[in-house]
């Protein structure tokens, strides 16, 4: 869940642009690759329900994810703050996404979370649990074995939905 500051920078040029396509930014991920970077863009529908209940009306399309991609690609043209070639992809989040924001976990609250930590609680850097509930800065899972962890965000890596 914790952003570089590249990518933090990143993310506040395109995140007026995503918005002005009618669409919401969901994250990105920017990989610094050498010559060549990765920048990778989920956009979703701001009226998109969670990802619980299968497919919905409010689902992103790939005309949605070109005419995202033609805005985005202009706002960085115009800034240029990437050094180098990069690679462009806008996607959806789709079922087994990754959560960007604590705030995004609010809705998922008793769906089934691969969890990775950046130090370990409980010897355990990674978990497959049920989110119990989220704050701003804390959310409580419990694992398979019915323990319940409370996790502090600042020690949250990377949070992917699982789809059962």
């Amino acid at each position: 869940m914790r952003l570089t500051p590249k990518a933090e920078q990143l993310r506040s040029l395109i995140e007026p642009a995503v918005e002005a396509c009618g669409m919401a930014l969901w994250g990105i991920e920017f990989s610094p690759q050498g010559k060549r970077s990765l920048l990778r863009v989920y956009i979703e529908s701001p009226k998109a329900p969670p990802v619980t209940d299968g497919p919905s009306e409010f689902q992103v399309g790939v005309a949605d994810c070109m005419k995202v991609s033609h805005q985005i690609s202009g706002v960085l043209e115009l800034h240029d703050p990437i050094n180098g070639e990069f690679v462009l992809e806008v996607s959806s989040p789709g079922w087994d996404r990754r959560f960007f924001k604590p705030e995004q976990l609010f809705a998922y609250v008793g769906q089934t979370l691969d969890i990775r930590l950046i130090k370990p609680v409980n010897q355990h850097r990674k978990l497959n649990a049920k989110l119990l509930s989220a704050t701003e800065s804390q959310i409580s899972v419990q694992d398979a074995d019915d323990k319940i962890h409370e996790l502090e965000v600042s020690n949250l890596d990377k949070i992917t939905l699982v789809i059962i």
